[in-house]
């Protein structure tokens, strides 16, 4: 399972290709499974990495928060914020 550091380490290879590589190499293998650590590629400089936080998202939680990766950065902050919030109120769900 991918740690909050090795997250960290990954968002900053500068190659969006690999960022999305590991993205979706993580929801097909099943371990994308800690929203705190997925909800941070939400913030992706890449719309298909934030597109795929946000679908890995959606099935982890089983919650419908539209997210536009190619939306524009202020309907992106208010969708971040409205998964930041419900995190806030469910994170004990997920062992945090």
């Amino acid at each position: 399972v991918l740690s909050r550091t090795g997250s960290a380490e990954l968002l900053k290879h500068d190659r969006p290709r690999i960022r999305v590589g590991i993205m979706a190499a993580l929801r097909r293998t099943g371990e994308a499974t800690d929203p705190a650590v997925v909800k941070t590629f939400l913030r992706d400089p890449d719309p298909r990495v934030r597109g795929l936080a946000a679908n890995a998202l959606m099935v982890i939680t089983r919650q419908l928060i539209v997210f536009k990766a190619k939306g524009t950065e202020e309907d992106r902050a208010a969708s971040i914020q409205q998964w930041e919030t419900w995190w806030e109120k469910n994170k004990q769900q997920f062992g945090q």
